[in-house]
């Protein structure tokens, strides 16, 4: 039985990440609900790791912004299709523009199969 309170859709979402005081970096989400986004990480993080986010829906050209933070981690490392490893990491969302949020929770139900 899912266990989560929001509705999670496996799309592509560009996801521009920067961990608080260092460089940003760019993935494609594994799956983004409207409480948070699973994406790829090439380094070990700590739960409660603050990031800001920069969330670009697929068909759109500017993102919107969230600040979050890491809720888990997988404790092993996966291999994407290129060979390269990357953590899944469990982001929550802590702030988003009420505005954002909403298109977020539409783009996600007009995509999501039930």
């Amino acid at each position: 039985m899912e266990k989560r309170r929001f509705r999670r859709l496996k799309d592509g979402v560009k996801v521009i990440f920067k961990i608080v005081n260092k460089k940003e970096d760019t993935v494609s989400s594994i799956n983004i609900g409207a409480g948070g986004v699973c994406i790829p990480l090439k380094e070990k993080l700590k739960p409660g790791t603050l990031l800001e986010l920069g969330l670009i829906l697929p068909g759109h050209q500017t993102p919107f912004y969230a600040f979050a933070k890491v809720a888990w981690q997988s404790e092993v490392p996966k291999k994407d299709k290129d060979g390269n490893f990357y953590y899944e990491t469990g982001v929550q969302f802590l702030r988003m523009n009420l505005e954002d949020r909403r298109k977020l929770i539409e783009y996600i139900y007009k995509h999501s199969k039930r």
